[in-house]
């Protein structure tokens, strides 16, 4: 393999450098910061130590974060920890109002089934249709945080009434399943859902995308999902039916 000459190098250093002192520098002045902070997701599983380090709002096993996006395009991004935080001078609070109001803004979410995007990126018409949709953005960029848009589980429960399974399949996007699709009970096609899960990551899935090994189910009286497991695990006689009405 050709070697970078040495000059070129040291000059790249050098760059990244002065680019990490500006950012650095940056965060007493959060004005500079505000337009560019917006929601991304990690794993809870996957990323426990990490997570305690970060301000961040879970639902089941996913967790949302504020990242500050160094490029237009959020593939560079610095993840806003408590140190970062309290360079700010603001509350948590305010941070996750003001990264979801921007993500909303310039990420606005999609809802389309797998079939109609399979169709659109490749031509392939697939057969089956509505069993899957997939959540996401418009630029299809760290979608899966779109679950945490206000009032976006509710929405969901509107547009598939009977209930439905959310499948974690990246930190692009995850897949919606309307229950009305599966048989059994919420504990067995959970096992069945995550097994799949776990098939997509080792297979598909790049360890940096991966968001979850755990299917999730939208619980009518909380208002939100979580995961299927911890959803049957609850007493009965508050979970009259599937959807927990």
């Amino acid at each position: 393999q050709d070697k970078m000459p040495l000059d070129m190098a040291c000059r790249e250093v050098a760059e990244m450098c002065n680019e990490g002192l500006k950012i650095q520098s940056g965060f007493e002045n959060f004005a500079n910061h505000r337009s560019q902070i917006y929601l991304t997701t990690m794993g809870v599983t996957k990323h426990k130590e990490l997570i305690e380090t970060i301000p961040h709002r879970t639902m089941g096993d996913i967790a949302a974060v504020c990242s500050l996006y160094l490029t237009e395009d959020g593939k560079r991004r610095v993840t806003i920890t408590q140190d970062i935080l309290k360079l700010y001078g603001i509350t948590e609070n305010r941070l996750f109002e003001i990264a979801t109001a921007n993500t909303e803004r310039d990420y606005p979410a999609t809802l389309d089934s797998l079939e109609t995007i399979v169709k659109e990126m490749s031509g392939i018409e697939l057969k089956e249709d509505g069993l899957l949709y997939v959540l996401t953005n418009k630029e299809k960029l760290n979608g899966a945080a779109v679950l945490f848009y206000p009032g976006m589980c509710e929405k969901l429960a509107e547009a598939f009434p009977d209930g439905y399974y959310v499948l974690p399949s990246s930190t692009q996007e995850c897949l919606i399943a309307p229950m009305e699709g599966y048989h059994g009970s919420i504990a067995d096609c959970g096992e069945k859902l995550s097994a799949m899960i776990r098939e997509i990551n080792e297979e598909r899935v790049s360890p940096e995308e991966q968001l979850s090994d755990y299917a999730h189910v939208y619980d009518q009286a909380e208002k939100k999902i979580v995961m299927c497991k911890d959803f049957e695990a609850r007493s009965i006689e508050h979970r009259p039916d599937r959807t927990g009405r």
